[in-house]
């Protein structure tokens, strides 16, 4: 099977499906390579050192949070 038989029926998966997808073929191609992967179940994740950002307005600081509801609008100039 080719490539172009293959990508209409990949467009077709959802995200999480070709996510899996790509690991999958990257698992096997490093192992007819030779090459030993990471492999997150069987390895503690390291310990994040200073702030994690997260994406979503919890993150966002009281002040610049305040600021962004309050409406106000600041110029910068250089």
């Amino acid at each position: 099977m080719s490539i172009a038989e293959l990508l209409p029926s990949v467009a077709l998966l959802p995200h999480a499906d070709k996510f899996r997808l790509v690991q999958l073929l990257l698992e096997q191609l490093a192992k007819e390579e030779g090459i030993v992967l990471h492999d997150p179940a069987t390895t503690a994740s390291p310990v994040p050192v200073g702030r994690v950002y997260r994406s979503g307005r919890s993150d966002v600081s009281a002040k610049a949070r305040s600021l962004l509801l309050s409406g106000h609008t600041f110029a910068i100039c250089i």
